[in-house]
């Protein structure tokens, strides 16, 4: 069978995981396999040592975990009923770090750009990437990052978010406040969203306006 995946996991009639299969131990059986396939099941060669992740922990301490394991990927449970609900693999945090740095690097080289960009008015920032202000469509109102999934839907990266109704900009003559919201944070009516993306991708939420 086909996988992508190294491990393979056992759970009980509940859920809950209760073993994991690596080729450590499928190999030492290899030899007896036509002898044995018969009465043989998962259960017998599952090893109980696993270790799991919560849904919860952070990238950072992901990583070291991987580190200090050896390993390359880890079940990721529900700490409310042990049981699991996907896996995160070492190529996948290394991604969504890379993801990350990317992104505050480039806040971190516009940020005088960001203060001077107008609505809708693209900025370069590579050839076939652009920096962008849109204000939220109304479906995105009242909703966490998260749950928008603008990755996914849309191709965008949230850089930076400019509250223009902000208590704590005390200069009136600013065009907002700036923050780096994490993926909790709740969208505003007031907010501005500061894109990055590919230019073919912003082009897209040019319908956005119409949705307001």
């Amino acid at each position: 069978m086909d996988s992508k995946h190294d491990t393979f996991y056992t759970i009980d009639k509940e859920g809950n995981i209760i073993g994991k299969i690596t080729d450590s131990e499928i190999r030492p059986i290899i030899t007896e396999y036509e002898h044995i396939r018969e009465v043989l099941v998962a259960r017998d060669i599952a090893s109980k040592n696993i270790t799991t992740v919560i849904e919860n922990d952070d990238l950072d301490y992901v990583m070291k975990l991987f580190e200090n394991k050896n390993s390359d990927e880890f079940p990721v449970i529900n700490p409310d009923n042990g049981k699991i609900i996907g896996i995160v693999r070492r190529e996948d945090v290394i991604a969504a770090y890379n993801r990350e740095s990317f992104k505050y690097n480039v806040v971190e080289g516009f940020a005088r750009e960001l203060k001077s960009i107008s609505t809708n008015k693209l900025t370069r920032v590579m050839d076939g990437y652009s920096i962008v202000e849109k204000k939220p469509p109304k479906n995105f109102i009242g909703k966490r990052i998260s749950d928008i999934k603008l990755r996914n839907n849309f191709g965008l990266e949230i850089l930076m978010i400019k509250r223009n109704n902000s208590p704590y900009n005390e200069d009136e003559s600013d065009s907002g406040n700036f923050i780096l919201p994490n993926p909790q944070y709740i969208i505003g009516k007031d907010d501005v969203l500061i894109l990055f993306g590919a230019d073919e991708k912003i082009a897209l939420t040019e319908n956005w306006e119409a949705d307001r």
